[in-house]
């Protein structure tokens, strides 16, 4: 009412932050005068059930718009003031500006949400775990990987409640190691079970270092991983093609040699070696034909090769005449073929000798 929460009294703190020189200027005032309609019906509010129900507030956080677009904030305790006889006649508060500490807070809940942003938006699992192996934080990709359709279902499972115990055991003993070494583990390559795709087993890149808290003590740990099955049946693909490469080149009776742009020799057959006595690659690679063969054999040669290169064309199945520089001649058959590299540009030439059909001395 009006005759309610009017001042009877500050102190001098209170009248410098509101400009005032006269405590005149105060007396029978309300809050509504000094801070604005908004504000102080709010407070006139809180202050009426206060003087009516006897109760306190204490650490009351509240916040008002200034004049300057600014956001001021006050922590406000207030307590019933009683007469004699025990009859609330008043409050009194006490009140300090706390915007250093809010704005920090702020700053941290901005910091926080950019941070939460980052991980759930990252195809990596990303998570977090207490020195006891449960999970405490983890984001979108990680709760995904393992089952469930958000990140608050995974919070306070562990390992063995999610894994084959095998694997699970091995993943735990791996964290305690790291919670008691305080030692990371970086970019661990190793099987894991992924509930979200058709195919379970996969592998995953691992990188798991010690969690600390503001004192550095050790309080869990925390891991990043990333799926690279796909890479790893790449890798496989190649190794066994690779491998595939070398026996074929190692054993086949057939004469077969690559080279480059510049129609060096840069890989060859062991049959291809041995037509010319060598018995180490490195006397062969780097070389061309124009460094075994006469030049009427070497520049057409040559020429074929790089029309292959400018064109793509193959040449299959030519019988072609070779002339070493030591007066041999051979009669084979022979393919050509463009050599490209991984984006399918050409990077060379490559040629099997098939059969030899006749040899003239």
């Amino acid at each position: 009412s009006s005759d309610l929460c009017r001042l009877v009294r500050i102190n001098r703190k209170m009248m410098q932050s509101l400009n005032l020189g006269e405590m005149s200027q105060v007396i029978g005032k309300t809050d509504a005068d000094l801070f604005g309609e908004e504000f102080g019906r709010k407070t006139l509010s809180n202050d009426e059930r206060l003087m009516t129900s006897g109760e306190s507030i204490i650490a009351l956080v509240e916040s008002r718009r200034l004049d300057d677009g600014q956001t001021n904030w006050t922590s406000t305790t207030k307590v019933p003031v009683r007469d004699d006889s025990g009859q609330i006649v008043g409050l009194v508060g006490i009140t300090r500006e706390i915007n250093e500490i809010m704005r920090a807070q702020e700053e941290r809940e901005r910091e926080r949400n950019l941070l939460r942003t980052l991980i759930d938006n990252l195809p990596d699992y990303v998570y977090i775990k207490d020195t006891e192996g449960r999970f405490v934080v983890g984001n979108i990709a990680v709760a995904r990987q393992l089952g469930f359709a958000s990140e608050d279902e995974l919070i306070g499972k562990t390992d063995y409640d999610l894994f084959p115990q095998e694997l699970a055991a091995r993943y735990h003993a791996r964290e305690q190691e790291i919670i008691q070494s305080g030692k990371g583990l970086y970019d661990y390559e190793g099987p894991a079970v992924d509930a979200s795709k058709e195919e379970k087993d996969r592998w995953v890149s691992t990188t798991k270092v010690p969690l600390l808290d503001a004192r550095g003590k050790i309080v869990g740990s925390m891991g990043i991983g990333r799926d690279i099955t796909d890479h790893k049946r790449s890798e496989s693909a190649l190794a066994e093609a690779s491998s595939l490469l070398e026996d074929l080149m190692a054993n086949s009776p057939d004469l077969i040699y690559f080279k480059d742009k510049q129609s060096r020799f840069d890989n060859f057959s062991k049959s291809f070696a041995a037509r010319f006595n060598i018995g180490d690659s490195k006397d062969l690679k780097g070389k061309t034909d124009f460094d075994f063969y006469t030049e009427e054999h070497a520049r057409p040669a040559y020429e074929e090769e790089q029309e292959i290169i400018r064109t793509g064309k193959p040449i299959v199945g030519k019988m072609e005449k070779e002339t070493y520089a030591d007066g041999h001649v051979t009669w084979c058959l022979t393919t050509k073929l463009p050599w490209r590299g991984k984006d399918g540009n050409i990077i060379g030439t490559f040629r099997s000798e098939e059969r030899r059909v006749g040899k003239e001395c």
